[in-house]
């Protein structure tokens, strides 16, 4: 096709789209691929071309960005419809939050039910065999007088028919403190009692914003499926500064909580970040984003819930108050009632704690102080 002939044949397939013309129907009309007719779209649509104004332009430049995302997502998993069920579950579980569900269900070609059953399941598992194995750890460290490591209550599960790698069985004996005596493992155990050090020990009063931040999850149930929902709260007003929603509890998800909630505050002096000792809390992953962050991190007590009692109260007054007294008909309705009801508790609700005040009042009040001389008004009348 010669340059006089394609630049009519643009302008000619640029108005038979603008008059409703489909997609399909005009590459077959004009012998050429989608990603020709896209770039063609993009090329008309450029200020020094004539544009015809409507409804279509903006159908066409968000189906071109959609396309961009398309292929990223291709990029970066390295996976087509093909490819292994497993890989491309993981892959969208991976991809989750930078990219639209729905997005990463058509692209990888796997229904969006299917996507959640396939995740239920795996997770359901996970969970359930975690929770059915650590008493029987706990029983075995124990009655080895805390002398057998993960390889060999490892190895007794597995003659008990229990299976279970040492590499899981260690992180569950970690996360709940049970560190074998015998020689070599002193450090571990040292190593341990500092790494859990639990800087609040239940007293949750701040002076000031941003110097003590609480952190936990919640798991809730909507249309036979779990979501977890992670929150941030700043102890010295109980405010909501950043939550999250994710079906698998992740360190994805804490990570990208704690990022959202450093990004609104912009904390500027010393900073502590309180959470339970779970895996996701006490993954690398997640005390290195801390660490960048400079954030301390104290960890409660094992087993303990009145440690992190702040959250706790929280995620109750949550489902008591806002989800528990809702139906809802859709994900995005269920997903948009949390925001409003976060909004509504962070502007309106009072808190005892607050003097029934509302924790974004409670702030306003605050800096107000903060801003008067420091002859009209002593640090001991601030509230």
């Amino acid at each position: 096709m010669n340059t006089t002939i394609k630049s009519k044949a643009k302008v000619n397939c640029f108005k038979d789209y603008k008059n409703g013309g489909s997609v399909d129907k005009l590459t077959e009309k004009y012998g050429i691929s989608r990603s020709t007719f896209y770039r063609w779209m993009h090329e008309m649509e450029t200020p020094d071309k004539p544009v015809i104004p409507g409804r279509q332009d903006k159908k066409l430049m968000a189906e071109i960005e959609r396309q961009k995302q398309v292929i990223e997502i291709f990029q970066k998993t390295g996976l087509g419809i093909s490819s292994p069920f497993d890989q491309r579950i993981a892959a969208i579980q991976s991809l989750n939050g930078e990219y639209s569900l729905n997005l990463l269900c058509s692209t990888l070609d796997i229904a969006k039910a299917t996507y959640y059953r396939a995740i239920e399941v795996r997770e359901t598992q996970y969970s359930r065999k975690r929770k059915e194995y650590t008493p029987l750890i706990e029983k075995i460290f124990e009655e080895s007088r805390q002398t057998y490591g993960a390889r060999k209550i490892s190895s007794i599960l597995s003659d008990m028919g229990y299976h279970m790698a040492p590499k899981t069985v260690a992180e569950i004996m970690h996360n709940n403190g049970w560190f074998s005596v015998r020689s070599g493992a002193k450090k571990l155990y040292e190593q341990g009692l500092k790494r859990f050090t639990n800087h609040v020990c239940q007293q949750f009063d701040a002076s000031e914003p941003d110097t003590l931040w609480a952190s936990d999850m919640t798991e809730i149930k909507y249309n036979g499926f779990k979501y977890n929902i992670c929150a941030v709260l700043d102890l010295f007003s109980r405010k909501v500064i950043a939550y999250s929603i994710s079906m698998k509890p992740s360190t994805q998800l804490v990570n990208r909580t704690i990022k959202s909630a450093f990004r609104e505050r912009q904390p500027r002096g010393p900073l502590t970040l309180h959470t339970d000792r779970g895996t996701v809390y006490a993954s690398k992953a997640f005390n290195q984003t801390l660490k960048e962050l400079g954030i301390t991190h104290s960890y409660s007590a094992v087993s303990n819930p009145y440690d992190n009692a702040v959250c706790e109260a929280f995620f109750k007054t949550l489902k008591e108050e806002g989800l528990y007294r809702s139906n809802y008909h859709s994900e995005a309705e269920m997903k948009k009632s949390i925001a409003a009801y976060i909004e509504r508790y962070n502007a309106e609700r009072p808190h005892a704690y607050l003097n029934n005040t509302s924790p974004e009042k409670f702030e306003k009040k605050y800096f107000e102080k903060m801003r008067q001389p420091a002859t009209e008004v002593g640090a001991e009348n601030l509230f």
